[in-house]
C-alpha cells in the first residue's frame, strides 16, 4: 500500500507517511468503486438512472433498519395509535401496512438512495 502512496497526486505533490502514521497518513483522496463480483455489476444503469443490481449477491447487501420509540402496547411494538410513544403514531409510517413499506413514492425514494426496498418482512419488528 505504501507504494501507491509514493505516486504524485494530480498537483505533482508525493506523501511518504512518518513512521508513527499509518499507510493512509498522508490524507490521501480517492474514489472508492466497487467493481464486479463474478461477473456481476453492482448497479445497473447510467447516470441519474443507476439503481442497484439486484443480481449483486446477496451476500453483500445490508439491510437498512429505522428505529423507533418501543411501544409496550401494541403488537409489533412500533409506537401505534392506541398509546402513541412522545406523541405520535408510527405505525402509519413504519408499520408493515404503512407508508414506507406500501407507497410506491417510499420504494422510489429508498431506490434514489441506493438501497432495494424490502418486498418481503417489511415492517418486521423481530
Amino acid at each position: 500500500m505504501r507504494e501507491l502512496l509514493l505516486h504524485p497526486d494530480s498537483k505533482g505533490v508525493v506523501c511518504v507517511p512518518s513512521g508513527a502514521q499509518n499507510p493512509f497518513g498522508c490524507d490521501t483522496h480517492g474514489t472508492m468503486v466497487l467493481k464486479e463480483i463474478d461477473g456481476v455489476a453492482p448497479t445497473t444503469g447510467t447516470g441519474t438512472t443507476t439503481v442497484i443490481n439486484r443480481s449483486f449477491p446477496v451476500t453483500f447487501d445490508r439491510t437498512l433498519y429505522d428505529v423507533v420509540p418501543y411501544d409496550p402496547n401494541t403488537a409489533d411494538h412500533i409506537p401505534g395509535g392506541t398509546s402513541p410513544v412522545g406523541g405520535v403514531n408510527l405505525e402509519k409510517i413504519f408499520g408493515p401496512f404503512g407508508w414506507a413499506c406500501t407507497s410506491n413514492t417510499a420504494k422510489t425514494d429508498i431506490t434514489h438512495y441506493g438501497f432495494v426496498p424490502l418486498t418481503a418482512n417489511c415492517g418486521a419488528t423481530s
